[in-house]
């Protein structure tokens, strides 16, 4: 696929953008306007292999042989192709698109889309079209930016300098074109599209909504019986999963049945009903909440099990329930869910999982493609390896996280070294962020100063809303936590 990956990129720049003097994104659009600079003989094909191969090269520590390896060559096949097109075959790429013309905006458009999809698969087969990113990777957090915001800078700036250099804003402009187009397509081939959203309705009324509902959109309904913790009455929980376009009217007709209902709506992602082939890991330490939290979510769902039991390396044997391997042998988009509520063991599951993912990539298998749901009570443990986090595709469904690339959290940190002499940990966090919400609140009317109010002090935004039937205040949202592969961690 990376070969096809390459060529799918060449063939979006070479006959879209570059034809009509338009720049790409990243170091392939610094590669454009090189060219573009230079006699002939330094072409656009010499200019992608002497700038991506020493970046990528750069990187090897940070990403490892076997990326280092699958992006140099997704780039040395892109650059040959893009030189086949331009120097070899009979097509004229010297003044227009052979496809579009001198039309800059189907140029943007669709140069943007193919050479995305090229990116897309290069990135989901464990390579990359441009070094930019590994850059990035690298700079980024030393610099106090998102590896995002490092290549937005990047690209803002390389068409500024295309503006200047070549005494006109008109393509420069057209190119953030392209850079848009390009940067979805990359995400939709990476993440895939999944329109998906599950709704949780508390309501007085489940059975009248259940059948309005599934008269409506003709999907079924999980009813959960629940029991309100502050009001210590029972409630009734409805779960559906609908697609986008049919949200407002879940809205309406939920409200128009009870309009006292409770409706969160949140994304489904593809994490629990997109297509994943979904194991859950037991232990001898079940968290039997988070079991039934987790089987609530998946209803119908098709799963298998793992039991993991710990073998000494030295003794273990063939097929031992500790190698954890063969749930990586396949090619499918896996979401390993650990149930356990032990420290060491989900450490080692943790690590084993970490592993079996480096041994298959070092034999030269194709990337194993996983996340890992985990539990937000594991906040609590001290001596998990957090790098495993990351090197595992953590996730967290949590009310809280401090995110500490921000500005506001990353002043606190300092604040508070200053004072104490040592890092905050959670519970400062939240200690500050209940005194920032709650002491105000105390000089008027507590309850009216919180209803339904947002505040965003340290962990992401908190919105609280009395529950049915009672005094207290619940905070309503719930947010994705994400420990990604290239040591970013980002929230939804």
């Amino acid at each position: 696929m990376l070969l096809v990956a390459g060529i799918i990129n060449a063939i979006g720049v070479t006959l879209f953008i570059a034809p009509v003097q338009l720049y790409d994104s990243g170091i392939s659009g610094t590669s454009i306007l090189l060219s573009q600079l230079t006699p002939d003989y330094l072409s656009l094909s010499f200019f992608l292999v002497l700038l991506n191969v020493p970046l990528l090269l750069f990187g090897f520590k940070r990403q490892g042989a076997v990326f280092s390896v699958y992006a140099i060559f997704a780039v040395c096949v892109y650059s040959a192709a893009a030189w086949l097109i331009t120097d070899v075959l009979p097509i004229d790429v010297s003044i227009a698109s052979p496809l579009a013309g001198t039309d800059l905006f189907l140029c943007a458009l669709f140069g943007g889309i193919i050479s995305g999809v090229g990116s897309g698969l290069a990135i989901r087969y464990g390579g990359a079209m441009d070094g930019i990113e590994v850059v990035a990777v690298i700079f980024a957090k030393p610099l106090g930016l998102s590896v995002g915001t490092f290549v937005l800078i990047y690209n803002v700036l390389l068409y500024i300098i295309c503006g200047i250099v070549m005494g006109s804003w008109i393509l420069p402009l057209y190119s953030i074109v392209t850079y848009a187009a390009g940067s979805k397509t990359v995400d939709f081939i990476v993440d895939g599209l999944d329109s998906a959203k599950a709704a949780m309705i508390i309501t007085t009324h489940p059975d009248e909504i259940a059948r309005a509902v599934s008269d409506e959109f003709g999907t079924g309904l999980t009813i959960i019986d629940a029991h309100g913790f502050y009001s210590d009455t029972p409630k009734t929980v409805l779960y559906v999963v609908v697609n986008r376009f049919q949200t407002v009217k879940l809205k309406t007709l939920v409200k128009g049945v009870d309009a006292n209902a409770y409706m969160a709506i949140s994304p489904v992602a593809d994490l629990l009903h997109g297509g994943r082939r979904v194991t859950l890991i037991y232990t001898g330490s079940t968290d039997r909440e988070f079991e039934r939290e987790i089987l609530t979510q998946l209803g119908d769902t098709p799963r298998t099990r793992h039991t993991y039991q710990y073998e000494h390396p030295s003794n273990a044997r063939e097929n031992s329930p500790s190698d954890l391997t063969p749930l990586l042998e396949n090619d499918d988009d896996n979401l390993f869910i650990i149930l356990s509520d032990n420290e060491v063991e989900v450490d080692r599951i943790l690590a084993a999982l970490a592993s079996a993912d480096t041994n298959l990539t070092s034999r030269g298998r194709t990337p194993p493609r996983f996340v890992v749901l985990g539990n937000a009570r594991w906040n609590r443990f001290n001596n998990l390896d957090r790098a495993m986090f990351f090197k595992d595709r953590l996730v967290f469904i949590s009310t809280y996280h401090a995110k500490r690339d921000a500005e506001v959290v990353a002043q606190f940190d300092r604040d508070y070294i200053r004072a104490f002499g040592a890092l905050p940990t959670l519970y400062s966090y939240r200690g500050y962020d209940a005194a920032v919400i709650f002491c105000p609140a105390m000089y008027n009317d507590i309850e009216y100063d919180m209803e339904d109010r947002r505040y965003t002090p340290l962990q992401s935004t908190y919105r609280f809303r009395q529950g049915e039937g009672s005094h207290n205040h619940v905070n309503q949202e719930w947010m994705r936590v994400n420990y990604n592969k290239d040591f970013t961690i980002t929230i939804e």
